[in-house]
């Protein structure tokens, strides 16, 4: 699953739920899976997904599926979306018009996946920070995840829970 926007705040443990468009051919099989089409399982609760900082990337870490359901993105609460990495409703509703554009009708149904961190990859943040020197001086750069995550998915972070440097 890829989280070029948000991939901070789900490493961070500040995320935990997560919205994707609707497909005409989805559906939702006994409340625990996303089916497309007639027979493909797309997503089940209770299954590990790979978290990617963006398209054709490695993963970095894996989430465990706890739970999923069907809604409009103008549904979402105060406490959804800050399960979501943001500060209020307002904030995430202001960016998923920003990074849907001409998509970003808010009654378009999507779907709401709830998850938990499962594991990180630590050699796979090791690459992505490289052989920089942190500001503090060391090598492990926890502090500098939002540069190192915009460097390699191309993509700025917004930092909404957690301040870099």
């Amino acid at each position: 699953m890829i989280f070029a926007h948000t991939l901070d705040q789900v490493i961070q443990g500040q995320k935990w739920q997560t919205r994707r468009l609707v497909k005409a051919s989805d559906c939702l099989v006994e409340g625990v899976a996303i089916q497309r089409g007639t027979n493909r399982i797309l997503y089940a609760v209770g299954k590990t997904y790979a978290v990617q900082p963006n398209r054709g990337k490695k993963a970095v870490a894996r989430i465990l599926l706890t739970g999923l359901r069907r809604e409009r993105v103008a549904d979402i609460t105060e406490s959804d979306a800050r399960a979501e990495g943001f500060l209020s409703r307002e904030e995430f509703l202001s960016t998923w018009c920003a990074i849907h554009g001409i998509k970003s009708d808010l009654n378009r149904e999507v779907w709401v996946f709830e998850f938990k961190l499962d594991s990180v990859m630590d050699e796979q943040l090791k690459v992505i920070y490289g052989n920089r020197v942190s500001k503090n001086g060391c090598t492990y750069h926890s502090n500098d995840l939002s540069l190192a995550v915009a460097g390699l998915s191309g993509i700025g972070m917004h930092s909404w829970n957690y301040k870099v440097g």
